[in-house]
């Protein structure tokens, strides 16, 4: 769960960073619709049956390391910087299980049984 609150924590992070790094208004709605996607995932695996939709996660963040990489500039300047310290960070978290903190479920069915 605590992977998903981080997720949550980097999606907010996004939409903020278009007022730290005075973003064009087409990376404002990058912004935005990277961390509704985001939010939207991290919200839905705490659902049961959606547990691992959370690796959805991974497409936003690819997105942000496609459109840090597609960039002409040698130095990028320091909105495509954060796409990819972000896109690191996400992928790092998004491929964590919502319960990680518990043992596997087999694990819990055959303890439960003793």
């Amino acid at each position: 769960m605590w992977a998903r609150i981080v997720e949550l924590f980097i999606a907010g992070f996004l939409i903020v960073s278009g007022w730290i790094f005075q973003s064009s208004s087409f990376l404002w709605i990058f912004n935005i619709i990277t961390a509704t996607w985001i939010i939207l995932f991290s919200f839905l695996s705490f659902r049961h049956r959606l547990r691992k939709i959370h690796l959805m996660n991974t497409i936003a963040a690819l997105a942000l390391a496609i459109c840090a990489f597609i960039q002409p500039d040698p130095p990028p300047p320091p909105v495509f910087q954060n796409y990819m310290v972000l896109a690191l960070l996400l992928i790092m978290f998004a491929i964590l299980p919502t319960e990680a903190s518990k043992a596997p479920v087999p694990w819990r069915r055959f303890y439960m049984k003793k």
